[in-house]
């Protein structure tokens, strides 16, 4: 795993905004899972996702804070993910979770959902882990004949 050097004001400001994602990731699904219990039949699948999505941000956040690059990769994934959905008769196929913010172009009978929030932090997490120093491991250096 590569780390980086060290540190700047834009990864530890995409760290904070992962943290505040993830904090209101955390509180929809508990609103989400409370809802459901009261309401409607439990949604065991969507729980289930909601949860994986939360532990690969909270793992992702880990790593970025010790300097790891897959940590910056795994927020990335995860909010790309979280760009494109589908709605179709009723039947919802959009994985938003945390802030949701969504543009829905509509085609017919169905939509196209866009998630803002997982195209705005996919943007930022690119930047920051183009912009990040990565540490050069020391290469052994070959003898040369002068």
């Amino acid at each position: 795993m590569n780390k980086f050097e060290k540190q700047n004001f834009f990864t530890l400001f995409v760290c904070f905004l992962v943290f505040c994602n993830f904090a209101a990731e955390h509180y929809s699904c508990a609103s989400f899972c409370t809802f459901m219990n009261m309401e409607f039949d439990f949604n065991f699948y969507r729980s289930i996702l909601m949860l994986i999505s939360s532990a690969l941000s909270l793992v992702g956040l880990i790593c970025t804070l010790f300097k790891y690059t897959v940590g910056l990769k795994i927020c990335l994934i995860t909010y790309l993910f979280q760009t494109l959905g589908f709605v179709h008769d009723g039947y919802h196929f959009v994985l938003s979770f945390g802030l949701i913010i969504n543009w829905s172009i509509a085609i017919g009978n169905s939509s196209l959902e866009i998630g803002l929030v997982g195209v705005l932090m996919s943007l930022l997490l690119y930047t920051a882990l183009l912009k990040v120093n990565i540490k050069k491991k020391p290469s052994a250096q070959t003898g040369s004949i002068i």
